[in-house]
């Protein structure tokens, strides 16, 4: 049965019991767009072999969202519209990463119209990024 004939709620339990007994100690960075109307034209500018309308859209969001909020100690939200080096500091420390800090991030959907994804920035961090090593599951 192919995933795009399940309701999302069928769906997220079958992706959920997954993830979750196939990665043990993962944590999930759930990266997804609140403004549904701009990412279907996105993804039309993208040239995106199928185009989905914007319940479907909604849907799949609702599914992911619904995953992080059921699972909030093992996953972290980045929509696209609140990138910032302030999100990507907290999830970086989310991750246990410390001792490097964002001055800019790369956004590389920068609203063109002409479909693409280009940036000429280059992502600056500051700092020697380190791992903690603390354990992403509760023991």
């Amino acid at each position: 049965r192919s995933s795009s004939s399940l309701n999302p709620i069928t769906y997220n339990g079958i992706l959920e019991n997954f993830w979750l007994k196939a990665f043990p100690c993962a944590r999930f960075i759930i990266s997804y767009r609140k403004e549904l109307l701009e990412q279907q034209r996105s993804q039309k500018n993208a040239h995106f072999k199928k185009e989905f309308s914007v319940d479907k859209l909604r849907r799949r969001n609702d599914m992911f969202i619904e995953f992080a909020k059921a699972n909030s100690e093992k996953s972290f939200m980045v929509p696209l519209e609140e990138f910032s080096p302030d999100l990507f500091h907290r999830m970086l420390d989310w991750l246990g990463v410390s001792n490097c800090s964002f001055s800019r991030i790369v956004h590389a959907n920068n609203g063109l119209r002409s479909g693409g994804y280009i940036d000429d920035r280059k992502v600056d961090t500051q700092g020697e990024c380190t791992y903690s090593g603390r354990p992403f599951i509760k023991a």
